[in-house]
């Protein structure tokens, strides 16, 4: 669901998605990303980071998007 592509959207999630993952609605739902990054932040208390998954590093990135959006403008976003 998350939109990695360089369009204007391009860190946030698509808002509507169907049972396939097709995305339907591809405009963000902020509420959306604050629940993400809050989960990625428990797990990561929980588990740490150094599994499969970062959780800490993808919560940052969730964050990052939401936060520099008009300083990175719309293609440019890619969270290190």
């Amino acid at each position: 669901m998350q939109v990695n592509d360089g369009s204007e959207f391009d860190g946030f999630f698509a808002w509507h998605c169907d049972t396939d993952g097709n995305v339907l609605g591809s405009s963000p739902a902020s509420d959306g990303e604050t629940w993400f990054a809050s989960a990625l932040y428990f797990a990561s208390a929980r588990w740490g980071n150094d599994g499969d998954v970062n959780y800490e590093f993808e919560a940052n990135r969730i964050l990052y998007a939401g936060t520099h959006k008009t300083e990175m403008g719309y293609a440019s976003y890619r969270y290190k």
